[in-house]
């Protein structure tokens, strides 16, 4: 459920549209695999929670608090960290679960958190390296292509 709101507010927020579109891939395979533990919960009469808690809460209010290269920085770096966290998760639960269902879902759900996880790596590879070359084509002005240094204009070269 965090993973949908979280999604959904990378949407709106990133500057990034490699993360747009991640964001947009997230919310889909995630709402299709809440739907189906919905599914197996009702099954075995088990009430899932009806909010994100307050750990995620706290992450959703830190990054609705950022925008741009900020924001697409932070929402990376958490992408990252929770589904290495949750593909730890589901290979426990596929390898382990006494529950065929349970069992089965993990099974199923871990070669999508694992896809997931190999193109926000991917992002945050390229995030970096686009940060990197902003530094480098503008020293000390954070990729502002506005600012000029010393001795530097727009005009053109005078013979």
């Amino acid at each position: 459920m965090a993973e949908v709101q979280l999604a959904q507010l990378a949407q709106q927020k990133a500057s990034s549209e490699g993360v747009k579109q991640y964001a947009t891939m997230l919310e889909k395979d995630h709402t299709n695999a809440n739907n189906e533990l919905k599914q197996v919960a009702e099954q075995k009469g088990v009430d899932l929670p009806a909010d994100i808690g307050p750990k995620h809460q706290a992450m959703m209010q830190k990054l609705q608090g950022l925008s741009g290269d900020q924001f697409d920085r932070a929402y990376i770096k958490l992408m990252v960290q929770d589904h290495k966290k949750d593909i730890k998760e589901f290979q426990r639960e596929s390898d382990r679960s006494m529950d065929s269902d349970v069992k089965a879902f993990a099974s199923k759900t871990l070669p999508t958190l694992q896809k997931h996880l190999t193109e926000i790596e991917q992002l945050a590879s390229n995030n970096s390296a686009t940060t990197r070359a902003r530094t480098a084509e503008h020293p000390g002005n954070n990729g502002d292509s506005s600012a000029q240094g010393p001795g530097q204009n727009n005009s053109a070269a005078k013979p």
